[in-house]
């Protein structure tokens, strides 16, 4: 998933989607439309990405993030920023959030904003990780006051990435901006394990793979799900022989 922390296209990326539309055949103003929604530019959409419940007592509200974090170019799904932010606001007063992830990553700014969001909330933030935690969706488990993680499932850090098309100078800049948000992804990690920023940079470097267990050795969880064997299911009478 190396692409998956990517960065929002430079506006050349849009001028250059804009010609490959324009020779498909739309009109100018459509080209230019189509090609700002493909670079992630807006008007967006979120469809099918996030599931929001209340429990019965209305104290716990839940949060499902499943899929590409950001507006995906390709297929025009996806969970923003702002979706999270009015979906919780949709669930008023709450003492305990939980937000279940499963996630490849993807924009890298939606997933800083979803970061900040949950963590600026007053009810109690609990995260679980249900089968991958990658990219951008590995730091925005971070805000979770807890952070449990399915034994079966994975995290995975990387540098971000992005596209840009123009001259040496400009090439230069994105350079030293994706240098920039590397850093404040690393003091992330940093800041909720305790551990050392150089250290994360060098991992996220690499493209990291944690399993579980290796997650919480490294800090990144505060737990590990065992799965539920079939006998302590039939022992508890979840299932009937």
């Amino acid at each position: 998933y190396r692409g998956s922390a990517g960065l929002t296209p430079s506006p050349s990326l849009v001028d250059f989607g804009r010609q490959l539309f324009a020779q498909a055949g739309l009109s100018q103003h459509d080209a230019a439309a189509a090609s700002r929604i493909r670079a992630g530019l807006g008007p967006r959409q979120d469809v099918g990405s996030i599931s929001v419940k209340m429990a019965a007592d209305g104290k716990v509200g839940e949060v499902l993030i499943y899929g590409h974090i950001g507006l995906d170019w390709w297929t025009g799904e996806g969970t923003t920023a702002r979706s999270i932010h009015d979906d919780i606001e949709a669930l008023g007063e709450i003492e305990q959030l939980n937000v279940m992830i499963n996630s490849p990553g993807g924009d890298v700014f939606d997933g800083l904003a979803i970061y900040s969001i949950l963590q600026k909330q007053d009810a109690r933030v609990v995260v679980e990780i249900d089968g991958l935690a990658a990219s951008s969706a590995s730091f925005v488990a971070m805000a979770g006051e807890q952070i449990s993680i399915q034994q079966s499932a994975m995290m995975m850090i990387h540098d971000a990435w992005g596209i840009v098309v123009g001259n040496a100078a400009e090439m230069a800049d994105m350079s030293a901006v994706l240098d920039k948000i590397d850093g404040q992804i690393a003091g992330i990690y940093a800041a909720r394990t305790g551990g050392d920023s150089k250290a994360f940079r060098d991992a996220m470097d690499a493209e990291t793979w944690y399993t579980g267990d290796e997650a919480l050795a490294a800090g990144l969880v505060t737990s590990v799900i065992m799965p539920t064997t079939l006998a302590s299911a039939k022992a508890e009478g979840r299932i009937n022989t």
